[in-house]
């Protein structure tokens, strides 16, 4: 049992970044479950209008390349599909038996003719104060509200309505720090995100600290996990990766220190982990390449500041031509974030909400970058409060990683008795039917 627990502990510190692996086919189970709710089809769209403007429109800071007059349908101003995915370089798929338009990989699914979308996994109107409102197919071209666009989904369609001319994003400096909106921060981070994801050797410094306290006001329950490690990537014609990470837990008094080893090598990630009473445990995963690579890199920026995490930020020029970005998060996704954490305390999100004294703090993620964008270090830091039934709830998370060696040939060839390592499916069965 107690190798059976150290192996969810392990995998525990794994993906500690959050980082995560997502099939390649497109999920369309919400789409679905909003078509099959007939109250959510609009029928009525007698007075959708084609304008003879052809508008000059900027989305996220791009211009949106159209051909055709501007759709106007109950005073709301709409947009083509097509061209906002070619615009922001997202990938577009329609399901025409279901009438369904999906953008970014099923982030976004949008049945059409019906009043409801499906953004980032949760269900949507597409304008809460007018139902008439809905994805529409004029022409057999597929249109989308601007309004949904911009307070919704969260990207920045801007344009002058009088002049026809582009407006320009204004950045508002003070002290030094220039703040950014959301499309101007989504912009930033995605410039650093692209140069970290052609980085292919480094070597990546990580400690962080996370502390939980429950309290009834009589008796309090405290966790603390303190973790350490480094990560080493190259990434070539051979992939080699090799990371150690220790981490210090402690819960009630008891401590329990592990030290974990990976490194990848013929299409498996191999773990050798220590804790304070099992003197070695070894196992190994299959993996492919891709997931190979964002389980080992812990900085994995991509997959941790997702577009609808971020709400707005700011950059500031330090010396030798480095800035330094901080990325405000979205309260509500945090909420979210803490709800699946808490699923085991039996809470939902929505009873998340509803919670007495509920706040969530210091929800910021610090990058500085170096003049090209490549990536030196990274913060982030996460305070929570609340209390339900008499119990008071405290989490505190920080976390910093630093970039080293970045261009370097940083990992030697790890030669080990890989027959030593115990299929990890094998040890999960093995454990749990002992």
């Amino acid at each position: 049992m107690k190798k059976f627990i150290a192996t969810i502990l392990s995998s525990t510190m794994i993906f500690t970044a959050g980082t995560s692996v997502f099939a390649n086919d497109v999920n369309i189970t919400d789409a679905l479950k909003i078509q099959a709710n007939k109250t959510n089809l609009v029928r009525e769209k007698s007075n959708v209008l084609v304008s003879n403007n052809i508008p000059n429109i900027l989305v996220n800071g791009k211009e949106l390349k159209i051909n055709e007059g501007e759709l106007l349908y109950e005073n709301n101003k709409f947009i083509p599909i097509r061209e906002l995915a070619d615009t922001l370089g997202l990938k577009l798929d329609y399901i025409p038996e279901s009438k369904i338009v999906v953008l970014d990989n099923g982030k976004i699914q949008l049945p059409i003719d019906n009043n409801k979308a499906s953004v980032n996994g949760k269900i949507v109107s597409i304008d809460e104060n007018n139902e008439k409102i809905c994805t529409l197919i004029v022409n057999n071209k597929s249109y989308i509200p601007v309004n949904f666009v911009n307070n919704v989904i969260g990207y920045n369609v801007q344009y002058n309505e009088e002049t026809q001319k582009v407006e320009e994003n204004k950045e508002q400096s003070q002290n030094g720090v220039i703040q950014l909106n959301k499309s101007q921060a989504l912009e930033a981070y995605k410039k650093i995100s692209e140069v970290s994801q052609n980085i292919k050797n480094a070597t990546i410094d990580m400690n962080g600290k996370i502390k939980l306290n429950m309290s009834d006001g009589t008796d309090n329950l405290d966790m603390i996990m303190d973790l350490t490690g480094t990560v080493m990537t190259d990434i070539g014609d051979k992939v080699q990766m090799y990371s150690k990470q220790t981490s210090s837990i402690e819960l009630m008094g008891e401590k329990q220190d592990v030290i974990q080893e990976m490194f990848y090598k013929d299409g498996k990630m191999y773990v050798k982990q220590n804790t304070s009473d099992i003197n070695e445990f070894k196992y190994k995963m299959d993996l492919n390449l891709d997931e190979a690579v964002k389980m080992s890199n812990t900085m994995n920026i991509d997959e941790f500041l997702t577009e609808d995490l971020v709400s707005k930020g700011a950059v500031e020029n330090l010396e030798n031509g480095n800035k330094k970005y901080t990325f405000n998060l979205n309260i509500d996704k945090a909420i979210e974030l803490v709800g699946q954490f808490s699923k085991e305390m039996n809470l939902g999100i929505e009873d998340l909400k509803q919670l007495d004294n509920f706040s969530v703090k210091d929800t910021n993620v610090n990058i500085i970058v170096d003049s090209n964008n490549n990536p030196l270090s990274y913060d982030t830091n996460f305070s929570m409060l609340f209390s339900t039934e008499g119990i008071t709830i405290k989490a505190d998370v920080v976390m910093n990683m630093k970039y080293n060696n970045v261009g370097n040939t940083v990992v030697k060839t790890i030669n080990e008795d890989l027959s030593q390592y115990q299929d990890i499916k094998e040890v999960a069965t093995e454990e749990t039917t002992a």
